[in-house]
């Protein structure tokens, strides 16, 4: 029997799984034959405890490889990182070998400035970037702190895809003076590019 624990912050597509036989060399090289009727075994998936447990029903005597297909759990993401690492552990014939999966998604917040002109400028273009790892946010929210001898002029809110206006009444705005020369913008809404020209 063939024993395999999956990370927790995974969901296993059932209908994934494939069974291949595999031709072994004499000098350690592999491939790929043919696919195992699903006929020939079954398979036992513990989806509380996200174990796998597959059974040959008859006495085998070839090398074989087992795939199938896991989706990250959108619902155990930790929103507030951007590396996650997956480990997946299996058993076979009282034998065990494991592999951990790294992942990296975009960031959460980028922040940029940029004079509005070379020579006596009296403006600064700041543009803020969240959510380039994707994540699917509610009632998101960003505080930008405006420093000491700047003075908020207009805001615009672009979505990443296409470039397009985003709907104003998806978000709200609120200014708060905190009394030292700055001035602390809010705004909520979901995910998107924003731009303050």
């Amino acid at each position: 029997m063939f024993t395999d624990n999956y990370d927790n912050r995974l969901i296993l597509d059932d209908s994934s799984m494939e069974v291949y036989e595999l031709d072994v060399y004499s000098d350690g090289s592999v491939d790929e034959g043919s696919l195992v009727d699903d006929s020939d075994y079954t398979v036992e998936h513990d989806t509380d405890n996200h174990q796998i447990k597959l059974t040959f029903k008859n006495e085998i005597d070839s090398a074989y490889r087992i795939q199938y297909v896991t989706d990250i759990d959108p619902d155990k993401i930790d929103s507030s990182e951007t590396e996650f690492d997956y480990v997946n552990d299996a058993s076979f014939n009282g034998l065990s070998d494991s592999d951990t999966v790294h992942v990296e998604r975009g960031s959460l917040v980028e922040k940029e400035g940029e004079s509005t002109q070379d020579f006596n400028s009296d403006a600064i273009d700041w543009t803020i970037t969240m959510n380039k790892a994707l994540y699917v946010l509610k009632n998101a929210r960003i505080e930008d702190r405006i420093p000491a001898g700047l003075t908020y002029s207009s805001l615009s809110i672009v979505m990443e895809d296409g470039g397009a206006e985003y709907d104003s009444n998806n978000y709200t705005i609120e200014t708060i003076d905190n009394g030292d020369d700055t001035t602390t913008l809010k705004f909520c809404s979901m995910w998107m590019l924003m731009k303050r020209l």
